[in-house]
């Protein structure tokens, strides 16, 4: 096991984040888990941390990452707290359906500021404290969407397609300080937005090789792999997490 590191992981309550943030936890990790507004969810992570022995290690903060001054706040804080970040897991993001002519504006932006400018807001906040050491990481979770164009899913994808851009310029920034900076992009993996994905088109299954749904271990584990020394000359790709999905067209 890695000697204590600070993660921070946003959209840390949902259903992958909340995996992430209890694998690390269980790895001996210090965890930041940021969320928006979702204090049930919030709560229930919190719990399971002081069940398990963990609390000492949790932090759960409640931002809006949309709101750049915040995550500057944020990034102070944490650097007068932890002089130990190791890692950012870019997890938040929202999917809202529906067709070309019944997007409205504000749906539109709603989908690109939290996925895509919230994204750039907290990398930027904590990104002198990223490069403070060699051997740093940030993952950045994309979608298997921005490549393979689902029904009713165009800005989602979009914004998706946005952050694997913004992880290749973020991997030739961060090179010179050995950050490495790589994105997932999964298919349908079980959690209630890929339910709703299935919900959406019946015969997405029928579409991936293996014939079923990944599992939220099987994201949880390659981000702790992306996280650790083991991939430390890996970085600027785009990892297809899938079951064959992509082969298929």
């Amino acid at each position: 096991m890695e000697s204590k590191k600070t993660y921070v992981v946003t959209g840390g309550t949902g259903s992958f984040g909340k995996a992430i943030s209890q694998r690390l936890l269980n790895d001996g990790h210090r965890i930041v888990a940021i969320h928006k507004q979702d204090i049930i969810k919030a709560s229930e992570l919190i719990k399971w941390a002081e069940t398990n022995g963990f609390s000492d290690n949790l932090e759960v903060v409640k931002i809006d990452l949309t709101d750049n001054d915040a995550c500057l706040e944020f990034a102070k804080n944490l650097a007068s707290t932890s002089t130990n970040l190791a890692g950012l897991v870019n997890n938040a993001a929202i999917m809202i359906r529906g067709k070309i002519d019944n997007y409205s504006d504000n749906q539109f932006k709603d989908i690109l500021n939290t996925n895509v400018i919230g994204l750039v807001n907290i990398t930027s906040s904590l990104w002198s404290l990223l490069i403070r050491r060699a051997g740093n990481s940030v993952i950045n979770i994309s979608s298997a969407a921005s490549r393979t164009g689902n029904p009713n899913e165009l800005m989602y994808a979009a914004s998706k397609g946005a952050v694997e851009a913004i992880t290749r310029n973020l991997a030739r920034e961060g090179g010179q300080y050995q950050l490495s900076v790589n994105a997932i992009a999964p298919h349908v993996i079980d959690s209630p937005m890929a339910q709703e994905t299935l919900d959406n088109d019946q015969t997405i299954i029928d579409r991936i090789p293996f014939n079923q749904t990944g599992k939220i271990d099987e994201l949880v584990s390659l981000v702790v792999y992306l996280l650790s020394a083991d991939s430390s000359y890996l970085t600027g790709q785009i990892i297809h997490l899938n079951g064959g999905r992509l082969m298929m067209g």
